[in-house]
């Protein structure tokens, strides 16, 4: 299972993308108009503050124009920020861009000789990450003073900007579609708790639905963010007839807002016609009065992160008249009709077919220990066998086998079999699993993984698991399984999923152990990303994440009877004396007929 992220980052920044995606949602303490002319006057200005955390943080970097870099304070009361406009200056907005560590309240002030201070507001409520205040003011030096902090740490800031107005994006505009003359005499939202859809949503709590709900403080949609995922979304709702009469759009953007994106229209979901192309935006509040255009969805197309994070939407609002009253598409029916094989690996010959597989070396994910060779993969005796070495091999102190499908072969619904047997000890990591085979395309985990058999070297048990947006890591949908009294995974065993658009469920020699619903899923984790194809994976890691979190192998120095994080020194002895083999004799594919007739595309699937 992805319990410790294979394709995800490496070693240590785990923690810190957690971190990143646990950001609470913000309040907009006001919201800043959209049609003036606007310069930040801050942009580049001299900066002091009352501490540095060190120098990778000093206060200037608060001002770079970079959202990539920060100031951050001591961890202490009382700490302050002060900006030097160079003269003396009328503003109407401040931007307040917090990380994690933020001032719960605080006061802006404003001076003319950076001794008398003027308090021109007070914040007591800010939930951090952006602030964004509507506030007028005159001096040459601003000052952000923290009253209280809401961490344990200082406070932090990735950027204050001030602003004499705002800033209207470049709006290029395309050929329209037929339009209807005064076709609302009277308009209002007609998005308005309609049904909407992305690619994707991060979580159960930042799903389409919230971005139409007319909620624009406390709810929002949020992109699925992450190191490795892709630069395009969209989300876009249904109107419920192509009757539906649009004259304004109004995008209001939480802090990870898009700087390039389209306006598009369509009746089919299929074929797109762009009313606006945004380019260079650089605020949270878009709003646009279009020429009355008719048409069923509505979609905003992000092509371009104003920040490293993904995009987010507090709210959506399209306005015009003669909507429909749609519902959400229903979910798929399970599969119907009997099983037959469609595809099998029996691993007869002496050589890996190149048809099916292909070596997967280049992965050094979860702290793992081992470097994946070639040359500890082999097909013999109707077997794979895939061996752990107590040999050095690019830094790492051992090495081992991993293959995979991608390109090859991919499968969609079924029963997905395996006979394996493994090694026994702690820290063996062997795996049975399948990702997405459109994972170049949309990154992990929003191409889905299904971890079909995992172990991490215990005898009696092994795990399965799903990873998708909003579930993945250590907050996946999964579960462990013990073997019945006196088997052990040293022996042979089938490990199975059945996998159907309605559900999944795991099996260990024909016995059911585990099972999740598409509704489960949705309602209790996530976004439901296993209606698409997906590859096997084959492989043996030795270490790393989820072993140490169970035998304890962490830390420095490592605790007795440690020889690697997350691998025993009596594992290291076993390997040594040639036990540390994982053994496939085959691998099945069985499906039902008319796959593709049932099967749901993303752009359909329920919120």
């Amino acid at each position: 299972m992805f319990l410790n992220g294979r394709f995800s980052v490496r070693g240590g920044s785990r923690l810190a993308l957690l971190a990143c995606l646990l950001l609470s949602p913000m309040l907009f303490l006001s919201k800043p108009q959209s049609t003036f002319a606007a310069t930040n006057l801050a942009l580049g200005k001299t900066a002091l503050a009352s501490s540095n955390e060190n120098a990778d943080f000093r206060a200037a970097l608060a001002l770079d124009g970079n959202l990539n870099t920060r100031w951050s304070s001591s961890f202490a009361d009382g700490q302050w920020l002060r900006v030097d406009l160079g003269s003396v200056q009328s503003f109407n907005r401040i931007v307040l861009r917090w990380e994690a560590a933020y001032a719960s309240s605080y006061r802006i002030q404003t001076s003319n000789d950076a001794s008398t201070w003027t308090t021109i507001q007070t914040i007591s409520n800010s939930d951090g990450n952006l602030d964004d205040l509507s506030i007028s003011g005159t001096g040459r030096y601003l000052r952000i003073e923290s009253i209280t902090r809401a961490t344990q740490y200082g406070i932090s800031l990735f950027e204050v900007e001030v602003y004499s107005g705002s800033i209207q994006p470049t709006v290029q505009p395309t050929a329209q579609p037929t339009t209807i003359p005064n076709s609302c005499p009277t308009s209002s939202n007609i998005a308005l708790n309609k049904p909407a859809y992305a690619w994707f949503y991060e979580s159960k709590t930042s799903t389409p639905a919230q971005a139409v709900d007319g909620n624009a403080t406390t709810t929002r949609w949020s992109h699925l963010w992450y190191p490795s995922g892709p630069v395009n979304a969209w989300l876009y709702v249904d109107l419920g007839s192509t009757n539906a009469t649009i004259n304004r759009v109004r995008i209001l953007w939480e802090a990870a807002f898009a700087a390039d994106y389209q306006i598009q229209i369509s009746n089919d979901r299929s074929n797109w016609t762009t009313l606006r192309s945004v380019v260079g935006n650089t605020q949270t509040n878009n709003d646009y009065n279009l020429t009355p255009v008719t048409g069923r969805y509505l979609r905003i197309n992000m092509t371009k992160k104003a920040t490293e994070y993904g995009y987010s939407i507090w709210e959506l609002e399209v306005y015009g008249c003669n909507a429909g009253n749609p519902s959400y598409d229903p979910a798929p029916a399970p599969l119907t009709g009997s099983y037959s094989r469609v595809w099998v690996e029996n691993f007869d010959g002496n050589s890996l077919n190149m048809s099916n597989w292909a070596y997967d070396n280049d992965v050094h994910v979860n702290g793992e220990q081992q470097q994946y060779t070639s040359n500890n993969v082999a097909v013999s005796g109707g077997t794979l066998k895939i061996t752990a070495r107590k040999e050095t091999a690019n830094g790492y102190p051992f090495t081992s086998g991993r293959i995979f499908g991608l390109g090859r072969q991919s499968f969609l619904y079924g029963k997905m079999i395996a006979r394996m047997k493994m090694p026994v000890g702690e820290g063996y990591w062997p795996a049975f699993w399948m990702m997405g085979a459109n994972i170049n395309q949309v990154g992990w985990p929003g191409n889905g993984e299904l971890d079909i058999m995992e172990n991490i070297g215990y005898g009696n048990w092994t795990s399965g698991a799903l990873h998708g947006p909003g579930y993945w890591g250590a907050g996946s949908a999964g579960g462990l399984v013990n073997l019945p009294a006196g088997q052990t995974t040293g022996d042979w065993h089938t490990y199975a999923v059945e996998w159907d658009p309605t559900f999944i469920k795991w099996f260990v020699d024909d016995r059911e152990i585990l099972s999740f619903t598409r509704a489960q899923i949705i309602a209790d984790y996530g976004q439901w990303t296993y209606d698409n194809p997906k590859f096997f994976i084959l492989n043996l890691a030795l270490g790393g994440e989820y072993p140490a979190g169970y035998n304890g192998c962490t830390g420095n120095p490592l605790p007795a009877g440690c020889a690697y994080f997350g691998v025993k020194q009596s594992t290291v002895d076993s390997i040594v004396a040639g036990n540390g083999l994982l053994e496939v004799d085959y691998v099945e594919v069985w499906q039902k007929p008319a796959l593709a007739a049932q099967y749901l595309p993303l752009a359909q699937q329920s919120k």
